[in-house]
């Protein structure tokens, strides 16, 4: 028998609460203190699964996610969603692990969703090691129990809300997006700022990565060269505009707080929104800054900021040595 189920997709580890359960037809539902699912059985063969599930909360979403045995994992093309009369969509799914796939188009699963509470049958379909793979799933009672899960969870009238489940925070790039992305920095005038562009006209060492920011805005950040101990990088704003320089503050004790458009290492977490910066004044890395930044419509507010001068001694850092840590300089207060 195949089975699908609906719940949250790589739920971490929590204390054990008291459950409770409700089964319409086809479907069987539990909810708990922190999430609800639902799973109801298919055909097609054992060991696989659809889930959608919802954390408890006054603003979550539900998720939806594809399991299958190992040997009948989907291949890179898209799983086609279908059902008759209603529903014929395509869909990326993303890899999470121990069989999991979830739904990654955004736009895919606020279709297929909607057509499941209303439907008679979900049909899937996609490839696996060059064979063709499908799996049938009865949708009846799941509408019921969704409306119980929206009531334990006091979402009743909040229950259509969907979200693509993606393990990257990054937009996937094609090779026209990334063409695209390096005509706009050429064009923003701080390219030469890039070690690599000085070698020639050389795309195949170009490397940026984007992260969707909302509200109209996306941060794209352009990995410029990477030194003997870290990287250097280019940060831009792409807003109505198109791409525009994103200049940081910076620091030292011989000039104070300036403004630099190059920085050190960085990474971002898309769903924070937080931003890390840190880069080392030498290769021993006893001496540099660090610094922490979150989104804040529209701009990036400082949160931290730590800094550690380099000192001349003639007794060099050793492998082993204990690294100072760097004070913090700047501490937002809120």
């Amino acid at each position: 028998m195949l089975t699908v189920v609906l719940c949250l997709m790589a739920w971490p580890a929590m204390a054990v609460a008291e459950t409770r359960t409700k089964s319409v037809r086809e479907w069987t539902a539990t909810c708990d203190d922190y999430s609800c699912s639902a799973q109801t059985a298919g055909t097609g063969g054992a060991g696989f699964a659809l889930e959608v599930a919802r954390a408890a909360g006054g603003n979550e979403v539900w998720f939806v996610t594809l399991i299958t045995p190992e040997a009948d994992a989907p291949a890179q093309d898209p799983v086609t969603f279908e059902i008759e009369g209603t529903l014929s969509r395509d869909s990326v799914v993303e890899g999470a692990g121990e069989g999991r796939f979830g739904i990654a188009d955004q736009a895919a699963i606020e279709s297929i969703f909607p057509a499941m509470r209303k439907g008679a049958v979900l049909t899937v379909r996609y490839a696996s090691g060059g064979a063709p793979v499908m799996a049938q799933f009865s949708l009846s009672g799941l509408a019921a129990v969704l409306l119980w899960m929206d009531e334990h969870q006091g979402q009743v009238g909040n229950s259509d809300r969907v979200r693509a489940l993606d393990v990257r925070d990054d937009i996937r790039l094609s090779a026209e997006d990334m063409a695209e992305i390096r005509n706009q920095v050429v064009n923003a005038n701080s390219l030469a700022l890039c070690d690599w562009a000085r070698e020639g006209d050389d795309t195949a060492r170009f490397e940026a990565t984007k992260y969707d920011l909302g509200e109209g805005y996306g941060l794209v950040i352009v990995v410029c060269a990477y030194g003997a101990y870290q990287e250097s990088t280019l940060l831009f704003l792409d807003g109505t505009e198109g791409l525009e320089p994103l200049p940081f503050p910076v620091y030292d004790h011989l000039n104070g707080w300036t403004a630099s458009l190059l920085l050190g290492t960085v990474s971002f977490d898309g769903k924070t929104r937080e931003l890390h910066e840190s880069a080392r004044f030498r290769g021993a890395g006893d001496c540099g800054t660090w610094s922490r930044y979150r989104w804040n419509e529209g701009y990036f507010k400082m949160l931290e900021y730590a800094y550690l001068a380099c000192k001349d001694s003639d007794e060099p850092v050793g492998e082993n040595a204990d690294m100072p840590e760097f004070p913090i300089i700047y501490k937002a207060k809120d």
